[in-house]
């Protein structure tokens, strides 16, 4: 999970994860919070054992924390890698449901996707919802990928280490969840 200036929203969702998903790992990805963040997690960690902390330099943005999860799943071996924020709209209760979706293994599906738009619920303000129907729109239209929503980051996906023949279609499943009106909008479109 990517974080920036998150410290108010962190403790409750380390709490929901750890209640969730007993046996999960948490990494957890700042970039330099100017609200202490890293020190909030790094409290935690006392408390939950199964909490990281990679902390950077600077605001290096979203997309870099997901390849870095990623790399850093597939490096320590892990067969699954789900990613979301903390700023409340995403909610941890809701992570056994999208792992779920993975559970067939390859045949089924190895990416999921959390979506609010197809079966779910946006219960954020107005021109969150519009920003995000607007965005849905046009990566369907510039990126055609079969995917009913394009704009998130509550996404599990199976991890095939890189000496597994990778299959040349991968098999979507789309999971309706409630999405909350965030805590803090500080990373509406920053990243």
């Amino acid at each position: 999970m990517a974080t920036y200036s998150e410290a108010s929203n962190i403790d409750p969702w380390i709490e929901g994860v750890t209640t969730a998903v007993p046996d999960a790992d948490i990494l957890i990805i700042d970039d330099l919070s100017p609200d202490h963040t890293a020190t909030v997690i790094t409290e935690f960690a006392h408390t939950f054992p199964q909490v990281g902390l990679h902390s950077r330099a600077g605001k290096q943005g979203l997309n870099s924390a997901h390849i870095y999860a990623m790399q850093y799943a597939l490096d320590n071996g892990y067969g699954a890698l789900v990613t979301m924020g903390a700023d409340g709209s995403h909610q941890p209760a809701q992570i056994p449901a999208v792992l779920g979706a993975l559970s067939g293994g390859l045949a089924t599906s190895n990416f999921c996707i959390g979506t609010r738009t197809h079966g779910g619920s946006h219960q954020a303000a107005l021109p969150r919802r519009i920003l995000s129907h607007g965005a849905n729109i046009t990566a369907r239209v510039l990126l055609p990928m079969g995917s009913v929503s394009t704009r998130h980051h509550f996404a599990p996906l199976t991890l095939l280490p890189c000496e597994q023949s990778w299959p040349t279609t991968f098999p979507l499943q789309v999971t309706p969840f409630l999405l909350n009106a965030s805590r803090s909008c500080t990373e509406l479109v920053s990243s």
